[in-house]
């Protein structure tokens, strides 16, 4: 098993694969076997890449914060982590970097606030309000704490060789080549009938 996929209490993330890939771990291609690309075009927290851990991969997400996140650990995991250990742990402290104004803020900066607001929001949800700004409740520091700067320098490392894109599956599919993997898992609205 992968030492991430399996331990590194990296994003919590709505429809994440972390508790599931033990599951359908035997339908996935060991790095070798992908002649392309490794493919992703609902990347959210990631496991199933992380898992994989590909030579060469393209990921991409329809959230812009969320892809920053991974852009900050790609290029300065230090930085993202100066950052994210220094905000201080209370509920108004969370409430005034959640509405910070993002349009004065460095990559590393974004990066590490919405690093912080996953670890300490509502169960890891992931919210907008009608004019685009994150508004996710409160939910404690308990989770803050399991993010190490280590997990960090291996996220930054698995990211090394990626592409990482902020937009519409249907970009990231049109972009993929003859010998790319490409792992579709698109979100499912809660209660929706299977």
């Amino acid at each position: 098993m992968s030492s991430i996929g399996m331990s590194v209490q990296f994003l919590r993330y709505p429809g994440g694969k972390q508790r599931f890939i033990c599951a359908f771990h035997h339908l996935l291609p060991s790095p070798q076997k992908i002649d392309g690309r490794y493919v992703e075009p609902f990347l959210g927290g990631g496991s199933v890449f992380f898992f994989v851990k590909p030579r060469v991969a393209m990921l991409s997400d329809i959230n812009d914060e969320l892809i920053e996140l991974y852009e900050g650990l790609k290029a300065d995991f230090h930085d993202v982590w100066k950052f994210f250990s220094g905000f201080p742990a209370s509920r108004s402290s969370y409430y005034e970097i959640r509405d910070n104004d993002l349009t004065h803020l460095s990559l590393s900066e974004r990066a590490a606030r919405t690093l912080y607001l996953n670890r300490t929001c509502f169960k890891g949800m992931w919210r907008h309000n009608a004019q685009g700004r994150f508004n996710v409740g409160y939910g404690g520091e308990a989770r803050r704490s399991v993010v190490t700067q280590k997990d960090l320098e291996l996220v930054a490392n698995y990211l090394e060789n990626t592409t990482l894109n902020s937009c519409d599956f249907e970009y990231t599919i049109s972009m993929c080549r003859e010998g790319d993997f490409l792992f579709l898992d698109p979100p499912y609205s809660p209660g929706q009938e299977e």
